[in-house]
């Protein structure tokens, strides 16, 4: 009697190990963008969070095309996402040392590599000629030389992080 009392212990500890460590990970989000303290540029004018949405967006009144990478970017990342998080769960019951911190900060790795790669490989619209022209006299190019879109100083796209946000802190 007393070894399956024991067992019934050690099960029991068991599940309320695991509900603890499931509520952790439900209770956190990973959020990927440009965090403000990471919004600043060399150009105090406008900082990367003001940036970016211009480009996310695009802007009619200064006749800037959309040039969407945030909202793409998550998207492709998704299924990726999803994977490990399914994996992180299922650790999260084999392991009495699973980390939530880590799994998802691995998940917002993905996706935040994944934003950063729209930079690379996109469908945006080019720059406007003039705007070449700028770019390449500015970094000592010929003026027709050709020019990667949205990619001067590469200061967006570095701007471009995770943060995991615990919603019980959130929320108070």
């Amino acid at each position: 009697m007393i070894l399956l009392a024991n067992v019934e212990v050690q099960i029991a500890q068991l599940a309320a190990r695991i509900e603890k460590q499931l509520r952790a990970l439900g209770k956190q989000r990973v959020l990927v963008g440009i965090p403000e303290d990471k919004a600043a540029r060399s150009d105090p004018a406008m900082n990367n969070a003001y940036l970016g949405a211009i480009h996310e967006n695009g802007s009619p009144v200064r006749n800037i095309p959309p040039r969407p990478f945030l909202h793409p970017g998550v998207q492709k990342a998704q299924p990726r996402v999803v994977k490990k998080l399914e994996t992180a769960c299922a650790n999260a019951v084999k392991d009495a040392n699973f980390d939530p911190q880590k799994a998802l900060g691995d998940a917002g790795m993905l996706a935040r590599n994944s934003v950063r790669g729209m930079f690379d490989n996109n469908d945006w619209p080019p720059d406007k000629p003039i705007t070449q022209r700028i770019k390449n006299l500015k970094h000592g190019k010929p003026p027709d030389a050709a020019v990667q879109t949205l990619v001067d100083t590469r200061q967006l796209r570095k701007s471009i992080h995770y943060v995991i946000v615990d919603e019980s802190e959130a929320k108070s």
